[in-house]
């Protein structure tokens, strides 16, 4: 029978003199000096101790999407359909729990615990701050969760002072699927870190830009319902400038100095 060979560093060796022993050897400086795996590659020590968790992490969340996929799969079609057309929202608000539904529930969760991680784990890795990484973590989650629901309440009461609570609710509502969507990016993002593992600026910048644009979405449909319910240009910018985009200013400036 003719020997196999087996090709390594554009050398055949016969199968019949190659132990698995040395298979095991050549595999493992294979991986040493690949970039991706080499802990050295880009003259940095990368700390993989929180890949497990990572991981683990990833795999929570899509098992969450999957259930909601199986048992929500019409409410998902739904909030899918109003992120295209916005006017949708009204139908949900006026027959369905906007809130306390399963899918908002879970959905939300995916959005406060991904997007934060995702910035800490690019942010940390570029700034080889890794053995920070759970701090800065922390931090941007209970940043994130404070601010949010501090405007939520800053929302309400607002549309109670002005008697603008259907119109709010619907800003509210749009605002919250942007959210959502932007943490189903998060962890489209954080997959391809830690598994492809391309550069992280380049990640951190394009999660960035993905904010920006689905914020962008997001002021764009604050004016659209502004203008349903008769209000002045001038008012609905004030309004959007206030409670949105200056706090968003706020937030970027203070991370930009923390970090």
């Amino acid at each position: 029978m003719r020997a196999h060979q087996f090709v390594y560093k554009n050398q055949e060796v016969p199968i019949q003199n190659y132990s698995f022993e040395q298979f095991s050897i050549d595999v493992a400086n294979h991986i040493l000096h690949t970039e991706s795996f080499n802990p050295y590659a880009r003259g940095q020590k990368i700390e993989n101790s929180y890949s497990d968790f990572t991981i683990g992490l990833i795999v929570a969340c899509f098992a969450t999407i999957a259930i909601l996929r199986s048992f929500y799969r019409k409410r998902l079609n739904l909030l899918l359909k109003t992120l295209i057309n916005w006017q949708t929202a009204k139908q949900i608000i006026r027959y369905e729990k906007v809130y306390t539904h399963p899918v908002n529930i879970a959905l939300f969760s995916i959005f406060f615990i991904i997007t934060p991680y995702f910035f800490s784990l690019t942010y940390s890795s570029e700034q080889n701050t890794l053995n920070h990484f759970q701090h800065i973590y922390f931090s941007l989650a209970i940043g994130l969760f404070s601010f949010m629901t501090f405007k939520m309440v800053l929302h309400y009461f607002l549309g109670w002072l002005f008697n603008t609570k259907s119109a709010t609710e619907e800003y509210l509502f749009q605002s919250s699927l942007i959210n959502k969507t932007f943490g189903v990016f998060s962890l489209i993002l954080t997959c391809t870190y830690i598994f492809i593992y391309p550069n992280s600026r380049l990640l951190f910048l394009l999660g960035i830009t993905i904010l920006i644009l689905l914020l962008v979405i997001q002021l764009i449909r604050g004016f659209l319902i502004g203008f349903q319910i008769g209000a002045k240009p001038q008012t609905i910018f004030l309004y959007l400038c206030t409670l949105e985009i200056l706090p968003w200013l706020l937030v970027g400036k203070y991370i930009s100095n923390q970090l």
